[in-house]
């Protein structure tokens, strides 16, 4: 039998690359979304959006951790997701981590979800990947849903990882999903549990998702179900280095311009030739101007000089759209990708 000494990761099923020189291809860590909760007891609104309805449902800092629950009225529940969203980047590969504890394993009509995903109607789910576990059947289950169809969901019994079933616990455990256009990666405790990969489409139609969770019930029960998340973030495996896009704009007069459909950095601005005291140039997030407006610049004929850049570094999700108005326009060099 030949050797292969080739180093291998045993769950992906990747191999070590080097360049043709010898080096070592590696990648970095970035965190993208999912901070700290907020120190005492109240969720930091800037980061996290947090939603609840039905009695005795909640979501709540306390010790470090939050826990949802879902409470005993028909429909009730308790969901939140980070506000900021984690931009994946084409050929890399995106990386959900969290340690979380089932309060009870029990729970009829209860379901309980978390993972790197976009919200419908929350908590339905629109777009991305997460674990499951059903409180009627006491089943964990892992799931992928595309453009806010069905979900593609394997149950516990049937899974392909190093193992083929899984028994959830009340205990803390560490969950993580590795995830990009080829492969999804479900892993709990540093063991894969299951590989999901794409047949005819893709298994959701962005990867550019948010840290989220939610406890809810399908039915009225004498049981609020519980759900404790310690730490929920989503990071990137390498840098978004690159050389960028540029574009030249407003030569010929005030006006909009879409650059980029989709998730992007603007990375600066440069002055080609300013424009009058009341000129606005204004930023938006989105494909048009009813988008996220995220700078307004003005007065650049007296506070900017010809070839002076802006620094911006600021991360985009929907689209980089431009707005250019009153008196006359600016010239712009944007550098972006």
């Amino acid at each position: 039998m030949a050797y292969d000494s080739r180093i291998a990761d045993p769950q992906t099923g990747r191999y070590q690359r080097l360049t043709p020189r010898g080096a070592a291809l590696s990648a970095e860590l970035v965190r993208l979304t999912g901070p700290d909760w907020g120190p005492g007891t109240t969720i930091d609104s800037n980061f996290w959006t947090i939603f609840n309805n039905g009695a005795g449902s909640g979501v709540a800092l306390s010790g470090g951790v939050v826990t949802l629950t879902s409470g005993t009225a028909n429909n009730g529940e308790g969901n939140f997701t980070s506000v900021r969203k984690a931009r994946y980047v084409t050929t890399l590969t995106n990386y959900y981590h969290a340690c979380a504890n089932l309060s009870a394993t029990g729970g009829a009509n209860t379901t309980r979800i978390f993972g790197p995903f976009t919200y419908a109607a929350a908590p339905a789910v629109q777009d991305g990947f997460y674990f499951s576990y059903n409180g009627t059947t006491s089943t964990l289950s892992v799931n992928a849903v595309n453009a806010g169809g069905a979900a593609t969901s394997v149950a516990s019994g049937s899974f392909n990882g190093e193992v083929t079933s899984y028994t959830l616990d009340a205990n803390m455990h560490v969950f993580d999903i590795m995830y990009n256009m080829s492969a999804v990666y479900f892993i709990i405790d540093n063991v894969l549990i299951h590989k999901m990969a794409p047949t005819t489409a893709p298994l959701s139609s962005t990867m550019t998702l948010q840290c989220s969770a939610a406890c809810f019930n399908s039915a009225s029960g004498t049981v609020s179900a519980g759900l404790v998340i310690w730490e929920n973030t989503i990071m990137r495996c390498g840098s978004t280095t690159c050389r960028p896009q540029s574009a030249y704009i407003f030569s010929g007069g005030n006006g909009n311009v879409l650059l980029k459909r989709g998730a992007g950095t603007l990375q600066r601005l440069v002055l080609n030739n300013p424009g009058t005291n009341t000129n606005t140039l204004s930023i938006y997030d989105g494909l048009d101007a009813t988008g996220t407006l995220k700078a307004v610049i003005t007065n650049v004929s007296t506070s900017g000089a010809v070839g002076a850049f802006t620094e911006f570094n600021m991360d985009f999700y929907t689209g980089l759209f431009m707005v250019a108005a009153t008196g006359t326009a600016s010239v712009w060099t944007v550098i972006y990708d």
